[in-house]
């Protein structure tokens, strides 16, 4: 009895997360995320050696009904010798009796500062889904709430990001979306106001020897009012074929990532995530699969920004 009270619980606290996460700016969450950063900062594209289709689909909280499932489609091109780049993320995410997708535009222009460095800025713009099917939950005092579904209620969003880096190391920082859209729930009365959220990234490729490169990354998001969700990784690549590492996202979760490149173009990622909170142990983890493909070989040594 108590495994399925907890249970119910949880399937109860994510039917009202998306809707939530729609109103506060919380981006969706991913442990490979440096395989892909233009999803977390647009000025990023102009950075990528060459172009590159990247797909990542998450499956969170394994064994409770109604977790979250995400897939993002990103492709992003370098155009003018590096000077400026454009692309697209594609994401749909969906959490109980809710879906949340969205469709971005992305364009960054980068600036030389020097032979060996660069600072790129980068805008997106585009547009939020949200749907949530009441029908779909389990209500102990059915109402009219059940019956209120929310379908397709659009928001626009527009964001933008800066990053500094060389061939060694980079430091972002962008902000997903500045609209401020306020939502009237006439359920409890109260308007439910949008919050910024800031995303921090930083990065360093140390080469230890000929075959051996170590890649420490941090990717911190802040929203106010909300706790900093802090992640730190670590990864070892070998030969430029295949990587291995392990990452701490602080009071949240621990997590093991594996990839590999094979027919020169193609790299597939894997990455498994423990659950550190009171409810990990009544889920099985988290599973992480991605797959990028990229237009045109790697130069023999890619700097920090393209060697995943």
């Amino acid at each position: 009895m108590k495994h399925i009270y907890i249970k119910a619980l949880l399937i109860s606290c994510l039917s009202t997360m998306p809707f939530i996460a729609a109103q506060a700016q919380i981006e969706a969450k991913f442990s490979n995320y440096f395989y892909n950063l233009q999803n977390v900062n647009p000025a990023s594209v102009s950075s990528l050696e060459n172009t590159t289709i990247t797909g990542i689909i998450r499956s969170q909280w394994q064994g409770i009904e109604g977790a979250p499932e995400t897939q993002l489609l990103s492709i992003g091109i370098p155009i003018n010798n590096n000077k400026m780049g454009v692309g697209f993320n594609i994401l749909h995410d969906e959490i109980g009796p809710s879906s949340y997708s969205s469709v971005d535009g992305l364009y960054s222009y980068s600036i030389r500062l020097s032979e060996k460095s660069n600072l790129d800025f980068g805008i997106n713009l585009g547009i939020t889904l949200l749907d949530v099917d009441f029908t779909k939950g389990n209500f102990e005092n059915e109402g009219d709430l059940a019956r209120n579904n929310i379908d397709n209620k659009t928001y626009f969003r527009t964001g933008a990001g800066i990053m500094y880096h060389t061939y060694r190391w980079y430091a972002g920082l962008s902000v997903p979306n500045f609209f401020k859209q306020d939502f009237y729930d006439e359920e409890i009365s109260n308007v439910i106001a949008n919050k910024l959220q800031y995303n921090f990234q930083t990065g360093y490729l140390l080469n230890l020897n000929q075959n051996f490169d170590f890649v420490p990354s941090i990717l911190a998001t802040v929203v106010n009012g909300n706790p900093i969700t802090l992640t730190v990784t670590g990864n070892f690549m070998y030969n430029q074929k295949f990587n291995f590492g392990i990452g701490y996202r602080y009071d949240e979760a621990l997590n093991a990532t594996i990839g590999f490149q094979f027919l020169s173009h193609f790299q597939v990622g894997y990455a498994y995530d423990l659950s550190l909170q009171e409810f990990g142990k009544y889920n099985d983890g988290s599973h992480e699969l991605i797959l990028k493909y990229r237009f045109g070989s790697k130069s023999s040594r890619p700097g920090v920004l393209n060697i995943f």
